[in-house]
């Protein structure tokens, strides 16, 4: 019985419940029954009163339908009015559910009673405005060239857009000081780009806070690429014509001097035996600077000269030799080194008894290099030779490793004596053959003089003949000659 008496009492509990809802709704309807009804049966145009807040209702685009309603209070004889209907016009085009970014126009209408303005004579109106976007730009915005393309991270915030909705809202283009608006494509080559956002659904917009950078990094900055330009050690000649050389590194993906404005030049100025730092210069380039290192430039001496013999003798030596290379020229002083010298070239039969020597003298290196690629073109001047032994002079080199080498060809003009001999250190002997060339004129002057007395002998006795025959012809017609012949002939 208890249980059965608590479930009464909870269904009565309902049940008033229950009939209270039923009274509230029903009472609501039947009052705005009556107040149509009554409408209906008693309009009365000039009992109507439309109050708006303000002429034009600003609401901003949020997906849904936006509504005039809550803007204005419509009253009939002072009660209020709930049976009016709203009409929205977007120009031409009358819009059930105004949803998207506009200036509607609206109209009220009851029946044939239509309100279009406020009592101001003010257009009655539902501006739907763009959503501002909430836009984040993030990541690096420096980077140094690569090659490859760059960009920042562009994100906007909004919870309720889409990830799909997103691509259709907005785009952006990377605009640069020097390469301008690139359009769709994102930045490769150096220079300072702005990014320019463009907003592509008219319900949404950008205002002064939309758009916030992560850390204040504002832009895109790509930086240049350094290259490294070395200029090529180089030895040459003096003389002989040269072009400076550089190694470049640094370019990045796969690139190479192609893509240089200009490439970097090193310029042949030097022209005198020395050393010479030298570097490359004025190369151009879009995407990369250039670091010039320093090289060295060798233009080799052509000719080193001294003196030997207490100064009587000068001595030029041309030849390729470094800019610090000294050779010194002295007279052989060291008698068991000109000993074995001589032996060298004396074992290969070039020694003779002989031979006179007019100048001996080493060359010794005493610093920097000559190099092994052509010969030494030697002058030595104040070579006193006698005019008969000119043609016998003999040149003899014999190196610091005793290797011998006989020079034939000379040339010697005033007692300037030249010849080329092999780039060496050792001693080089002068000498003439001298006994050979006097038994040779000997000889000579011996045959010539022997010609001579046997052609002064053979005309004396032709002249003795003439005379005999002469002495005989004038003698035939002598008496004398007559008898002694015939004496003669009869014996």
């Amino acid at each position: 019985m208890r249980l059965k008496r608590k479930t009464l009492v909870g269904i009565y509990f309902l049940a008033i419940i229950l009939l209270f809802f039923l009274f509230v709704f029903f009472n609501n309807n039947i009052s705005k029954t009556k107040s149509y009804v009554y409408a209906q049966e008693n309009f009365d145009p000039n009992k109507f009163e439309l109050i708006a807040a303000n002429p034009r209702k600003e609401v901003t685009y949020s997906k849904n339908v936006a509504s005039y309603e809550g803007n204005y209070a419509l009253t009939y004889d002072q009660d209020t009015f709930n049976g009016e209907t709203i009409i929205y016009k977007l120009g031409d085009e009358i819009v059930e559910n105004p949803i998207n970014v506009g200036l509607y126009k609206v109209i009220i209408t009851v029946e044939d009673k239509v309100w279009e303005k406020d009592d101001n004579g003010h257009d009655l109106e539902l501006l739907i405005k763009p959503k501002p976007l909430s836009i984040m730009v993030s990541g690096a915005n420096k980077y140094k060239y690569t090659g490859t393309k760059k960009e920042r991270i562009v994100s906007i915030l909004d919870e309720n857009i889409s990830d799909l909705e997103k691509e259709s809202i907005l785009s952006y283009n990377y605009v640069g000081e020097k390469y301008g608006d690139l359009e769709n494509e994102r930045p490769i080559n150096v220079d300072k780009y702005n990014l320019v956002f463009n907003v592509k659904d008219t319900n949404y917009c950008i205002d002064d806070e939309s758009i916030k950078y992560e850390n204040d990094l504002i832009g895109l900055e790509i930086l240049h690429e350094k290259l490294e330009v070395i200029a090529d050690n180089l030895i040459v000649k003096y003389g002989v014509e040269y072009k400076p050389t550089y190694t470049i590194s640094g370019f990045v993906e796969g690139e190479d001097e192609n893509v240089l404005i200009k490439k970097p030049e090193i310029e042949a100025v030097f022209t005198k035996p020395g050393q010479y730092q030298i570097k490359a210069q004025n190369g151009e380039a879009a995407n990369y600077t250039f670091e010039y290192i320093e090289g060295n430039l060798t233009i080799n001496n052509y000719m080193l000269e001294g003196k030997i013999n207490g100064n009587l003798n000068e001595i030029k030596v041309l030849g390729n030799f470094s800019p610090d290379c000294e050779l010194e020229f002295k007279i052989s002083d060291n008698k068991e080194l000109i000993k074995e010298r001589k032996a060298a070239y004396e074992t290969r039969g070039l020694g003779k008894l002989n031979d006179r020597e007019h100048l001996v003298f080493d060359i010794t290196k005493k610093s920097g290099d000559f190099y092994l690629d052509s010969n030494f073109k030697v002058t030595i001047s104040g070579i006193k030779v006698n005019k008969l032994f000119r043609n016998s002079i003999k040149i003899i080199a014999v190196d610091k490793y005793n290797k011998v080498t006989l020079i034939k060809n000379y040339s010697y003009s005033g007692e300037n004596l030249s010849f080329s001999m092999p780039e060496m250190e050792g001693t080089v002997f002068i000498l003439t053959e001298e006994l050979v060339v006097a038994l040779i004129l000997f000889a000579v002057a011996f045959l010539i003089l022997l010609i001579i007395l046997f052609s002064i002998t053979a005309r004396i006795n032709y002249k003795r003949k003439i005379k005999e025959s002469e002495e005989i012809k004038k003698s035939k017609n002598n008496p004398e000659y007559i008898w002694s012949n015939k004496k003669r002939m009869r014996k």
